[in-house]
Order: structure tokens, then C-alpha cells, then sequence
């Protein structure tokens, strides 16, 4: 499932160059506009505060639309999780041409969803415990693949996510801190325009069908891209939020919270709209 071996060291002057330098140059790649909502929910963390960003997933500007909301508003930069085609040609060098900027300097730990059983878990595990223990934030879908659901709404989350960043059954048993993130942050990203609905062509390339990977190629020559907003809620304990028992039923406990957190957001986040 992970490859820990794949989690790169976060370039944060890289990251200042891009965001801080080029601001809205780079971002119009994607959108028209990032409206950050409700950032004094957040205002409290610190640079000190290890937090899991927990959000909704719909299109590959997931791994960079809220990186730079929260770069702007001065909350704890994380690291993101994504699976690991994205690092693969073609797909690998259709972002770099589209965004303009490398995004595995960001620092990512890249999963390999074809792996399955207890090893891949284990190496999920590792390098989530590697970004943990080292200080940093990390930012997770737990909902997995996209979904296209007709009210745009998420699908329930999956506990895996949460599991490994409690580590290891005898380390969480105890609660030990340096082994789980500090802070949970729920956030909602809505977008007017995606580019994975709305330029999607699939071809059929010796006998395979591909098609997402021209994607973000057809979506940068596009005009009125649309604008995303970005809706965080307040942090919330880690620990407080797992509640008592083992790995299975505080996973449990966290991805219904966290799911219901987001939707909640969403919600909010359109009725202010209309």
C-alpha cells in the first residue's frame, strides 16, 4: 500500500518559491480563485502542532489547492498522502508541464494501492510514523479513490487512514503522543469546476483505455476554470476524538467523525453560497 522508501524530504524553500513568489500565477494553472473560509478556526495552531488535515477527495488539485490555502494563512504545512500513478509517466510529466512546479518537493508519501494484506499495511504504518515522529503534519482522503456522487458528497471514510497513524496496537494502547498526530483539522473543498468531469476524453491506446492523464494537458488551455472554496473547521483533539478501546474501534470512532465533519463543512460551505 505505501512505499516508505518514496516519502520524500519536504523542500521548504521550494515550496515558499512556488507558493509565496508566484502566488495566483501558479494557482490560476488550476483555478480561477482559492476562497479560504473560516481561517480563524485554525488560527490557534502552531508550527509546533503535528496535525492530520482530513478532507473530501475529487480531483488531483487536492494535493495542491489545500497546501496553499494553508501556507496562506499561516497553519502547519503538511505532508500529503497520494497514490503512487500520479509519480508514473505519463501522469508524472503532464502535472510538472501543467502546474509548472515539481510536486514530489513537497514531500509525499506515495501509496500503492495494487498492494494489499498486512505488509502493505505495515508499510503504511512506517511511513506514516516516519512523518509523525519527525514532526510534521500530514493531510489524508480517507475516502480512497474519487467518487462521483450525484450530490457531490462524499462516500463514508475508511478507518485505514487513521489506523496507521496510531501505530503500532501496544504503542496506542498506551497512548503515546509522539506515535499519533496531535490535532485533528476537518476541511471541505467545493469546486465550481473540475478537470477530471469535464475534459475527460478516454481513448483506447494499444488495447488499454486512458484518458485522466490529459486531463490536467486539456484543462490548462481551458477559460473560466471556476473557483474552489476551502472550509475549515476547528481542530480537535486527537486523542479526545478516538475515544476509549483498541486500534479497530478508535479508527472506527474517527472516520465517522471525521466524515460527518466534513460533510457538515460542505454543507455550510453551499448554503453561504446561494
Amino acid at each position: 500500500m505505501a512505499n516508505r522508501h518514496s516519502l520524500r524530504e519536504m523542500d521548504r524553500k521550494y515550496i515558499s518559491h512556488i507558493y509565496n513568489l508566484r502566488r495566483k500565477r501558479c494557482i490560476r494553472r488550476m483555478v480561477d480563485e482559492v476562497v479560504i473560509q473560516h481561517s480563524e478556526r485554525v488560527a490557534s495552531l502552531s508550527g509546533n502542532d503535528r496535525v492530520l488535515y482530513v478532507g473530501n477527495h475529487q480531483t488531483f488539485e487536492d494535493n495542491i489547492l489545500p497546501h496553499y490555502a494553508l501556507l496562506s494563512i499561516g497553519a502547519p504545512f503538511p505532508i500529503s498522502v497520494a497514490k503512487e500513478s500520479m509519480n508514473r509517466q505519463p501522469f508524472k510529466g503532464f502535472m510538472r508541464f501543467m502546474l509548472g512546479f515539481d510536486i514530489e518537493r513537497f514531500g509525499i508519501l506515495w501509496l500503492d494501492n495494487k498492494k494489499v494484506g498486512k505488509d502493505a499495511f505495515r508499510d503504511f504504518r512506517d511511513g506514516a510514523g516516519e512523518i509523525i515522529r519527525t514532526g510534521h503534519s500530514m493531510l489524508v482522503y480517507p475516502e480512497g479513490h474519487r467518487y462521483d456522487n450525484p450530490n457531490g458528497l462524499p462516500s463514508p471514510f475508511k478507518r485505514t487512514p487513521f489506523a496507521v497513524v496510531m501505530g503500532e496496537e501496544e504503542l496506542w494502547s498506551r497512548r503515546e503522543a509522539i506515535n499519533h498526530p496531535d490535532k485533528i483539522v476537518c476541511f471541505g473543498c467545493d469546486y465550481d469546476r473540475i478537470p477530471e468531469s469535464e475534459v475527460r476524453t478516454v481513448y483506447n491506446l494499444f488495447g488499454k483505455t486512458v484518458g485522466d492523464v490529459y486531463a490536467p494537458l486539456r484543462w490548462s488551455f481551458m477559460r473560466n476554470r471556476g473557483a474552489v472554496r476551502i472550509n475549515f473547521g476547528e481542530p480537535i483533539g486527537f486523542i479526545d476524538a478516538a475515544g476509549p478501546g483498541d486500534i479497530g474501534e478508535c479508527s472506527k470512532r474517527l472516520a465517522e467523525k471525521c466524515y460527518n465533519g466534513v460533510v457538515s463543512l460542505l454543507e455550510e460551505t453551499r448554503r453561504n453560497g446561494e
